[in-house]
């Protein structure tokens, strides 16, 4: 029964002024217990969303120190300009945070004098946040203090670009090993706002619907006043302010951190309904927090797994450079940079003899995990046929029956297999569908070779391969690549070409074959824009001049 009807069929008992005087102390009293639980509910959403907000931050943060430790391992880190030239570094250390909502902050790296070294917007690097310790006093205090604390974290007030105050997040953690800092900063308005806008709106909603109520009941109390008795006016405003302090009782716990309190909904059916309202408040809370929890563990797993697959993949392509440093009549080197986390490209390079060496090029179809195991299994086959088999021909026609048997999933790999005699210079090879090698002069003068127009390993079983040979000139270089640096996309969809990639090797063809390496890798990648859309692989050797 609604409280209207209460306080009508009250009306045969109470005395008028006895039940003004009580109508007026049942309005004041739900009023303000309306307010009480709606700021309590606000402050609540406010401190417990904040607090696992700085939590998750703080676990982005550290994550991506750990991870630019392993990406330094063995590399100098205060060689900044090197570090800024590193995509895929750069992609890690001035990564978006993001809610599920959208961007809300951003990580980037200083070192331990304060010194921008990596940063989403490139016009801070290389400055010291020093510079605006008077404009942010409270930023460049924080900053401060984590040049000698590991782990560190802090709110400022900030100014944005359109003059607007912001309260802003940041969590600071020391790189091992180094003398960076990652900071992860976050705009806590922007990190949690549209879940408080609801949190607020709802209760707001429940606050005006309550006292809606209230003043309808108020002037039937008004109306009753005239006739109702002081018992009975005394009997209906406990049966109104009850439940009331039951709720208010419920919301002092639920911001002591019980977030399983819940209320008995009973009363007047308007109280009932605030009452519902809130015992459902804190299980979506819990739930809530829950998925946080479960989400960042689950991202956490799902990158640690990949970080160790992609450590057996680079541990499986040689690594030592120069391989063969007794060997003085050539230099050879090359790099896999994979367009996921592990890469279906891949290089080799191994004696089969004395003074022979052979030289591996492949590109297996796909990306991601399923074309580095058949990265893997192609490696293996060819490691294990090529040094009994000295026809390059017949060895991939070996490899090619045994990678037909059982590919239920219809993988093929384009290789590019070639026996080089260190001595003479002479090359016999074999192309399985690989891109066309290049041999670059000692002048500069570019030509390709190779195209044999055989099918790619897996594909078809059955198959039989031509051989094909070349003499390589003293100071000649042969460049081995994937197409994932002839067919590498620009943002506006252009190709960056066979015609550009020679043109580069022409260009650099005085210089060592480590930097022809790199340049290339870098060229192709600036050219993408940092979106790498295939794996890069690519293998330089060159004979000596004399």
């Amino acid at each position: 029964m609604s409280i209207r009807w209460q306080l009508l069929l009250s009306h045969l008992a109470v005395v008028a002024v006895a039940a003004v005087a009580m109508v007026i102390v049942a309005r004041l009293s739900v009023d303000r217990a309306v307010d009480q639980l709606s700021l309590a509910n606000h402050r609540l959403s406010e401190t417990v969303l904040t607090k696992s907000g700085e939590r998750l931050v703080m676990a982005q943060a550290q994550a991506v120190a750990q991870e630019l430790a392993r990406l330094l391992a063995g590399r100098d880190s205060a060689d900044y300009a090197a570090l800024r030239r590193d995509q895929a570094l750069r992609a890690i250390a001035t990564q978006d945070i993001r809610s599920q909502f959208g961007p809300a902050g951003y990580t980037d790296v200083y070192d331990q004098t304060g010194l921008a070294v990596l940063h989403p917007n490139k016009t801070v690097e290389g400055r010291n946040f020093a510079e605006w310790r008077e404009k942010f006093p409270q930023m460049w205090e924080l900053v401060r203090n984590s040049l000698h604390t590991p782990v560190s974290q802090g709110y400022y007030d900030f100014i944005d670009k359109n003059n607007a105050p912001r309260k802003k997040f940041m969590a600071m953690v020391h790189v091992p090993r180094t003398k960076l800092i990652v900071v992860a900063a976050v705009d806590i308005d922007s990190y949690f706002k549209p879940v408080q806008a609801r949190i607020a709106a709802e209760g707001q909603r429940i606050k005006d619907q309550a006292l809606d109520q209230v003043w309808g009941h108020i002037l039937a109390g008004l109306a009753a006043a005239m006739l109702i008795g002081l018992a009975c006016a005394l009997f209906f405003a406990q049966r109104i302010s009850q439940p009331v302090r039951r709720l208010a009782q419920g919301v002092a716990a639920l911001g002591g951190g019980d977030f399983s309190v819940a209320v008995r909904a009973d009363g007047a059916r308007e109280i009932k309904a605030l009452a519902q309202a809130f015992n459902r408040l804190g299980g979506e809370l819990v739930a809530h927090i829950e998925r946080l929890k479960a989400e960042t563990a689950a991202r956490l797993a799902v990158a640690s797994e990949m970080k160790v697959a992609r450590q057996i993949q680079e541990s499986l392509l040689p690594s030592t450079f120069p391989p063969f440093p007794e060997k003085r009549e050539l230099r050879l080197y090359a790099i896999n940079q994979p367009a996921k986390d592990v890469a279906g490209d891949f290089y080799d390079f191994f004696l089969v003899g004395p003074e022979r060496l052979a030289l591996v090029m492949g590109d297996v179809s796909g990306k991601g995990v399923p074309a580095a195991l058949f990265m893997t299994m192609t490696r293996t086959l060819l490691r294990n046929i090529c040094p009994d088999e000295p026809d390059p021909a017949r060895a991939l026609a070996k490899a090619n029956e045994l990678l037909c048997q059982d590919n239920d999933a219809s993988m093929f790999v384009t290789l590019f297999l070639a026996y080089y005699e260190i001595d003479s210079g002479r090359m016999v090879y074999a192309n399985a569908g690989h891109n066309d090698p290049c041999v670059i002069a000692a002048d500069g003068a570019a030509r390709c070779f190779g195209r044999m127009g055989d099918v790619a390993l897996g594909a078809l079983a059955g198959q039989s391969y031509a051989a094909g040979w070349l003499d390589l000139a003293p100071g000649e270089t042969l460049a081995l690549y994937t197409d994932g640096i002839t067919e590498a996309p620009s943002p506006d969809g252009r190709e960056f070409g066979m015609d550009r990639f020679e043109q580069l090797l022409t260009a650099n063809a005085d210089r060592d074959v480590e930097d022809i390496c790199r340049l290339v890798v870098e060229a192709a990648n600036q050219f993408q824009a940092g979106e790498r859309f295939d794996d890069v692989t690519i293998m330089l050797l060159r004979r000596a001049a004399t």
